[in-house]
């Protein structure tokens, strides 16, 4: 289904309610944004669009994806309701959003929207949509050597393990766990053990050097730079617009790589990992190293 149709069936929806992206991390904003999106369908609310606090105004939709969405104009602004400008986590309509999809997905609710093509669950619907809306603008940038088949794993260090210090309660936050990478080619060898070609998306070169340590058989390819020790928002935020568009690029590129190997393992406490598996070639082929072992919307 076009986009084109997407922006005319929205149009027509009344009850508006503006959805911003922000300066989180990138997958965080695009799994939430999909999660607006079909929210504004299944209750028929006319979305738009806000994109002038993207990492902090330094991104455009347009230099990272092929789509259109519907973008906010400011006489509009003043038309919806206050609670639904969604310019944070902090908004009630950020954890209404939220919560409304995740008690579909819980519920396993089934729904039909024939104008935009598809019918089944939560997964399925956002599944379609990230194929819809998540296409590059630019042609992905693979390794020379990389063939099919090939297994890709997603470790994420940095801030994800180490943690961050909340700016509102100013308590240390760690959003994910600390993963042995035997745990990852555990399952490997388990789901497929003939795979020796590994695509690894990592913050932090080390991965790389442990992982020919622990298997010296493994073909191992990577965009992980000698000197990445591990990613941090802030240090992401400091960095001037086209800086932060090539790395959101590279990023895509790893992306789209991890979706097309033959298995994924990541981990699904990472926005990264838990969009992988939602737009994998093979996603009954996915898994997860640490303790969310089942995929969630948000």
């Amino acid at each position: 289904m076009k986009i084109s149709t997407y922006l005319k069936i929205n149009a027509k929806y009344s009850n508006p309610f503006v959805f911003s992206l922000t300066s989180r991390g990138f997958y965080s904003e695009i799994n939430n944004l999909l999660n607006a999106i079909l929210f504004g369908l299944i209750t028929k609310r006319r979305l738009y669009v806000d994109q002038s606090s993207f990492a902090g105004g330094d991104l455009k939709w347009a230099d990272l994806y092929q789509s259109d969405l519907p973008w906010v104009t400011k006489d509009i602004q003043n038309l919806v309701d206050p609670r639904w400008i969604i310019e944070g986590v902090e908004g009630t309509g950020f954890w209404d959003i939220s919560s409304f999809i995740n008690e579909r997905h819980r519920n396993r609710i089934f729904f039909l929207l024939r104008s935009y093509g598809f019918y089944g669950g939560i997964f399925a619907a956002k599944r379609h949509l990230a194929h819809q809306f998540c296409q590059p603008v630019v042609p992905l940038n693979w390794p020379e050597s990389l063939q099919l088949p090939y297994a890709a794993i997603h470790v994420r260090r940095g801030d994800k393990i180490k943690g961050y210090i909340s700016p509102r309660s100013g308590e240390l936050i760690i959003d994910g766990d600390q993963v042995i990478l035997d745990e990852y080619l555990s399952i490997l060898r388990r789901r497929s053990p003939h795979l020796k070609s590994l695509f690894v998306m990592t913050d932090d070169y080390q991965v790389i050097d442990e992982l020919k340590t622990i298997d010296p058989s493994l073909n191992i390819f990577t965009f992980c730079e000698k000197e990445e020790q591990g990613y941090t928002q802030d240090e992401f935020n400091g960095l001037g617009s086209q800086s932060k568009t090539m790395a959101i690029r590279k990023l895509i590129s790893e992306v789209d790589i991890a979706c097309n190997s033959q298995i994924f393992v990541g981990c699904y406490k990472s926005n990264v990992s838990r969009y992988i598996a939602l737009a994998h070639k093979y996603p009954k082929q996915c898994y997860s190293a640490d303790a969310q072992k089942k995929w969630d919307p948000c």
